[in-house]
């Protein structure tokens, strides 16, 4: 039980301690969480891949896993993207993608190969649950905490400070204490107004 964070009366789980927590098992969750713990650093993952909160499953898992390579393509790509994102991007969204894409496709590759469609690359395999089944494994196998069918209720944080989230796992609560926290739920979590 952490101080200043109220804790209802449901049965209290081992409280987690890692450095940063990421919320979400799509492949940016996923992903985010393979690049951090490959660098050293303890991760969790929290995610919930059931329908009986109202919710879907993740888009990642009923795709093909297609994947826009335009950043690749495009000369325009920074203000294309800047126009895209209506003024709502972060200004270090174009640059890092731009930098990075190309790596971090090679490193899928060693997943699934990659053909070609006409948004730019998808998966050979045709399966994103597939991908992301396999990435699960990983991180587990790379000591990552997972907390499946979990679900974050509160976030502990101030203006400077991160320290962790309060979640909710069937009929039990617990704490995870992080001093980093990465979202990433996805269009589907139903977070995102007009999320296709």
């Amino acid at each position: 039980h952490q101080p200043g964070l109220v804790m209802n009366t449901m049965a209290l789980l081992a409280p987690v301690a890692c450095e940063t927590l990421v919320v979400g098992a799509g492949i940016a969750g996923c992903w985010t969480a393979l690049n951090l713990v490959e660098r050293g650093i303890n991760t969790a993952l929290i995610y919930y891949d059931d329908t009986d909160r109202g919710g879907r499953i993740g888009s990642t898992a009923i795709s093909v896993g297609a994947i826009n390579t335009a950043p690749l393509q495009r000369a325009d790509y920074i203000p294309w993207l800047e126009e895209m994102g209506r003024g709502q991007m972060h200004t270090s969204v174009a640059p890092v993608t731009v930098n990075n894409l190309a790596a971090q496709l090679e490193k899928l590759r060693e997943f699934d190969a990659l053909k070609p469609i006409e948004l730019g690359l998808a998966l050979a395999s045709g399966s994103g649950k597939k991908l992301i089944d396999q990435l699960l494994a990983v991180l587990a196998g790379k000591g990552v905490t997972l907390i499946k069918n979990g679900w974050v209720q509160r976030i502990d944080a101030s203006e400077t400070e991160c320290r962790g989230v309060q979640y909710q796992q069937g009929e039990h609560c617990g704490y995870i204490a992080a001093a980093a926290l990465v979202l990433a739920p996805g269009g589907y979590s139903g977070l995102f107004q007009g999320a296709v």
